[in-house]
């Protein structure tokens, strides 16, 4: 809204305080992912710059990507167990780091529409995003400087029978190409992924597909996807 950014509750006493990063046109910016660290700062995203707050001195402090590089997006904020964070950006996704300050991008294998919906760190520091109309996961490896792909394909995918004139409208709108958000048949849509940081799997929420996707990061394979009952977007 026009008077707060993030929001501060105390569980104890039901205090509500919010905290308004101003935008250009004297609004207050928006802000869609935060994550907290292992020393209990906050990390939230503000669209266009990482922002930290100490919530025991509520002190902030801005970092925005160096110019040229992909800004922020509303999206996913995630924090890797080395401290490293990982963060939404138009094609691909952002890492900072908080001992350097320094911003470092990494992009996608696919550019298709450009969007990254959500991102996430996993427990060697490397970093997910998903390619929502892409159907899409994407991966960056840091030891090795690569990045992968992990098609939403389930096996249970919906297969609608398409005539070659179907396939070639498809085609032609951009249909897993350069689409913007629309239904395609047996889309995936993949929107918020998560990691277990202590383990090697890592959990895909499919919107359209209505199911998790589990990946294994250690193996780089789809291991399963789980539907969601009564047909529940997750």
């Amino acid at each position: 809204n026009d008077h707060r950014t993030i929001v501060k509750v105390d569980v104890k006493t039901g205090q509500v305080k919010g905290f308004k990063v101003t935008a250009p046109n004297g609004r207050a910016q928006t802000s869609h992912g935060i994550g907290r660290d292992a020393n209990g700062i906050m990390w939230f995203d503000t669209g266009g710059m990482l922002g930290r707050v100490d919530p025991a001195t509520e002190t902030f402090e801005f970092f925005r990507p160096p110019f040229g590089s992909p800004t922020t997006t509303a999206g996913q904020v995630d924090i890797a167990p080395n401290g490293n964070i990982w963060l939404s950006a138009r094609r691909g996704a952002l890492m900072f780091d908080p001992k350097t300050k320094q911003f470092t991008f990494h992009h996608d294998k696919t550019i298709g529409d450009g969007q990254t919906y959500g991102a996430a760190a996993d427990a060697n520091g490397n970093g997910w995003w998903t390619q929502f109309n892409m159907d899409t996961v994407v991966h960056a490896d840091l030891a090795t400087g690569k990045t992968y792909e992990f098609p939403m394909e389930p096996p249970d995918k919906l297969e609608v029978a398409l005539t070659p004139a179907d396939r070639e409208f498809y085609h032609n709108i951009g249909g897993n190409r350069f689409s913007g958000t629309f239904a395609r048949p047996g889309g995936q849509a993949p929107r918020r992924l998560s990691t277990d940081k202590n383990g090697t799997h890592v959990w895909v929420a499919n919107w359209w597909g209505m199911n998790l996707a589990k990946i294994d990061f250690k193996t780089k394979k789809v291991v399963s996807y789980h539907k969601v009952p009564d047909g529940g977007h997750p």
